[in-house]
């Protein structure tokens, strides 16, 4: 398997999926106890229906509700997103882009991070300080709310989207979902002295955490004092689990019960 990306398939911790795109299937994972070690078990490998055959395949795949999955397609402006039923038939698009204009290389220049739970769908641009919020309701898909965490900088020519290496600010890595919050790894530098560090065979990492709650209220920035590439949360919130860039030590942080108010 290649370019897969993990998610989420029941409120278990015992079973997840992954999305492998060459093939448009998605693949179960069992944890099996054995002795001392745990084991992840693959089964139940699933073709993802194409639907009407949307200019863009899905590249990533997330839950959205307990019956329904969305994964980005990049289809058209009010087609962002594929909607499919629990055996991942394509049953429908929503979803606008994350910047009104038109444009034919979205699929290029927007992919992102996804992730969903507790009731909520979650998706943020790499290279785009943005935030949208879904969910179903009443049987449909529907933006609970979006904001930019920060100045979002680029340039329309014609039907393509470009950035401004020089302007533009920011890379999303991460985003992590948890009973009362939402968090996004997100690094603050410029995006030519991002991509133009020394060695880039190792990437640089983030070390800006931003806090909002399930309603969209910005809670908190945080800054850690190590580059991280991926971000988890223990079960009640107090422990902030990452992997440091690029050496891919676990680290962890202790979370306070309460943020002071943003100003």
């Amino acid at each position: 398997m290649i370019w897969t990306f993990p998610f989420a398939y029941t409120g278990s911790d015992s079973t997840f999926m992954a999305y492998d795109l060459p093939s448009r299937s998605v693949i179960s994972y069992t944890l099996v106890n054995r002795g001392d070690s745990l084991t992840m078990r693959a089964h139940d490998k699933r073709r993802v229906d194409q639907g009407d055959v949307p200019l863009q395949d899905n590249t990533k795949l997330c839950r959205i509700g307990d019956d329904h999955y969305m994964g980005q397609c990049f289809h058209a402006q009010d087609h962002f997103f594929s909607l499919l039923d629990k055996d991942f038939n394509q049953i429908g698009y929503f979803g606008n882009s994350p910047i009104p204009e038109s444009i034919t290389n979205a699929g290029d220049r927007l992919q992102g991070c996804m992730n969903a739970g507790y009731g909520i769908s979650i998706f943020a641009p790499y290279e785009l300080p943005y935030i949208g919020c879904y969910a179903m309701r009443d049987g449909k898909p529907m933006k609970l709310w979006e904001d930019n965490f920060a100045e979002k900088t680029y340039l329309v020519r014609g039907t393509t989207l470009f950035f401004k290496p020089e302007e533009t600010i920011g890379y999303t890595w991460n985003v992590a979902i948890g009973k009362k919050y939402i968090y996004i790894l997100w690094n603050d530098d410029l995006l030519f002295k991002y991509f133009e560090r020394p060695n880039n065979q190792d990437p640089a990492g983030a070390d800006i955490v931003f806090i909002y709650d399930h309603d969209g209220n910005r809670i908190a920035r945080l800054k850690t004092d190590v580059e991280l590439c991926k971000i988890t949360l223990s079960e009640d919130e107090q422990t902030l689990y990452g992997l440091t860039q690029p050496d891919y030590t676990l680290v962890t942080f202790d979370l306070p019960e309460t943020y002071p108010a943003i100003q």
